[in-house]
């Protein structure tokens, strides 16, 4: 007899959804299904997602009930070439026949990614696959069909795309993390063990770690304690919905911001608060901040630079920003709520319940700005968000509301502004040329000119003393020649030019 692996006919329902780990055993097809859709289900509850989370969960698999996929299972363990079998179709396929046609699409795509109409038509219309499908029908358990639709209550939103990628998304999450319980019980564990203060905690550390502000004088200071008291009242009195932090440069910003969000968190009982910035350097340096008041555990940080701190638990998190406090880029954001893809949309249902702050807001593509602030406004009408728009200097946004509240009163927010006002605009009455530009650094003792791209940078190298530019350096001011350091410290003459970026 053989032992090697699964074995099925028509007969036999016995089946399997992945090969055994090194070691370990066969992953049983019935408690996998099962197991995704009580997992996904859990994550989807947040958002009323849970029934039809649940029936996705049951049949996301069942395509691995066909004899051929069988094989392929069996081959794949004995070291012989293993043929592709298709799966995710065959769920989709009784999605329809179980009356959810809303479960197909987040089937079919939950190892490829959503589809569009037109592929999910084309997929479930292939007479291949449904040839297929007719063969070996009967080899589902009737449990698995009786299972998926014990829920009869699926909620299905009026605004249906983003209610479907929410499912999705905790689908995705459930199945990834059932599969990897199977093959890797050693990054389960760590995922495990990698246990975050909840986002209740970190509000009453943000008011002890005030507290050695307090006696501090000057404008600045008081800029501070004032932004600083706002957002603390704000926070308590407001509801959820969508939020202006106007506050100077100097002012605080970074810190208000956030304490706005965790004391609002703490007060609605939110999951987490997420930080989206559109530059890495300004994620490192807001990072940074967050660690050093809440400590390293707490504070997430999720963006392509990222390369010292990345712990196992860490790396683990980035997937489903699974952690109280998320520090991110504009674009790993926008990617999550716009992207089709699985690894992109798995950490989207944890974007639920969540305070967003976008900081430096007016970097966001004004092309995207209709787009953007439509799928904002949706996760704060349907999905328990809020949003604080934050920045030193405000765009006319064309919110898709009228009810954006000031966490500053606008007329304190200008007072504001004019006690740390430092700069003067003089703007030329026709362009400048380099050789002009250089002439009027040279005029004086100090100079920073500013630029929109690291070309217009290096052309004005030429002229200049020196550069500063992330095309030069990955970490601009602490990778400077020495000397250069020491005419910043002791500022000597200087004729640094940067961009924009």
């Amino acid at each position: 007899m053989d032992t090697g692996g699964p074995q099925l006919t028509q007969s036999v329902t016995r089946a399997y959804a992945h090969t055994p780990p090194k070691g370990g055993g066969w992953h049983d097809l019935e408690e996998h299904l099962r197991a995704v859709a009580q997992l996904a289900a859990a994550k989807a509850g947040k958002f009323g997602g849970e029934d039809l989370a649940y029936l996705a969960g049951m049949i996301h698999d069942v395509g691995k009930y066909n004899p051929a996929f069988q094989k392929r299972l069996k081959d794949t363990h004995a070291g012989r070439v293993a043929e592709r079998v298709e799966h995710a179709v065959y769920g989709a396929l009784l999605a329809l026949e179980l009356g959810s046609p809303a479960a197909a699409p987040i089937v079919l795509g939950h190892h490829t990614g959503l589809p569009s109409r037109a592929q999910l038509q084309n997929a479930l219309a292939d007479p291949a696959a449904v040839e297929a499908w007719a063969a070996f029908r009967s080899l589902v358990p009737p449990s698995t069909a009786v299972a998926a639709t014990k829920r009869r209550g699926l909620r299905i939103e009026t605004r249906l795309e983003m209610f479907l990628r929410m499912v999705f998304s905790a689908l995705v999450d459930a199945d990834y993390l059932d599969t990897e319980a199977h093959f890797d019980r050693l990054k389960a564990d760590a995922r495990r063990n990698g246990e975050r203060p909840g986002v209740a905690e970190l509000w009453p550390t943000l008011e002890r770690d005030q507290e050695r502000f307090a006696g501090k004088t000057g404008v600045v200071n008081e800029v501070r304690r004032e932004v600083y008291e706002y957002a603390v009242e704000a926070a308590r009195i407001g509801t959820r919905g969508v939020y202006r932090m106007a506050v100077p440069t100097g002012g605080g910003k970074t810190r208000s911001s956030v304490t706005f969000a965790l004391k609002h968190a703490d007060e609605h009982g939110m999951d987490r608060v997420i930080v989206a910035v559109p530059f890495t350097s300004i994620t490192d340096q807001t990072a940074a901040v967050y660690r050093l008041i809440f400590g390293a555990e707490a504070v997430l940080e999720h963006h392509s630079a990222v390369q010292a701190r990345v712990t196992e638990p860490n790396k683990l998190a980035t997937q489903n920003w699974d952690a109280p406090l998320v520090v991110t880029t504009t674009v790993q954001l926008l990617e999550s709520l716009l992207s089709n893809r699985p690894s992109k949309c798995r950490k989207l249902h944890n974007i639920t319940d969540s305070v967003i702050i976008l900081d430096e807001v007016q970097a966001l593509p004004v092309h995207l700005l209709d787009t953007i602030t439509d799928v904002l406004d949706e996760l704060v009408r349907r999905y328990g968000c809020t949003v604080v728009l934050s920045t030193a200097t405000q765009p006319p946004i064309r919110w898709a509301r009228d009810d954006v509240v000031d966490i500053v009163p606008r007329s304190v927010s200008e007072g504001h502004f004019a006690r740390l006002k430092r700069v003067e605009y003089d703007l030329p009455d026709s362009p400048w040329s380099w050789d002009r530009v250089a002439a009027e650094i040279d005029a004086h003792d100090s100079a920073m000119v500013v630029v929109n791209t690291r070309a217009d940078a290096l052309a004005l190298l030429f002229q200049t003393s020196f550069q500063l530019s992330a095309n030069a350096t990955s970490r601009n001011e602490p990778s400077l020649p020495a000397g250069k350091q020491a005419q910043l410290s002791d500022a000597e003459k200087t004729d640094p030019s940067s961009t924009t970026a």
